[in-house]
């Protein structure tokens, strides 16, 4: 009898983001940058964090797609060269 591994479905989907694909990465950040996730998100840093990209986007800070990069399936990005980073 098999055990283990994933299950279509399983898994709780974020309630700000209902029917939208959202990617697990890995990073590193200083300690004291938690708390403003962690304010935005009301105790949760991944939601803090998709505020703070949200009101970036909304501030003009950073484009709202950026097709230049692109996230690989291991979740790194990689920058394509433009005609002018040659």
């Amino acid at each position: 009898m098999p055990r283990g591994g994933a299950r279509s479905g399983a898994g709780r989907q974020a309630a700000d983001c209902p029917g939208e694909p959202l990617y697990t990465y890995s990073f590193h950040i200083r300690l004291e940058d938690t708390g403003v996730l962690n304010r935005l998100g009301h105790g949760n840093l991944s939601l803090g964090l998709r505020r703070l990209i949200d009101q970036a986007r909304a501030a003009g800070i950073v484009p709202t797609r950026s097709p230049a990069h692109e996230a690989t399936p291991s979740g790194k990005i990689v920058a394509e060269a433009t005609a002018g980073d040659k």
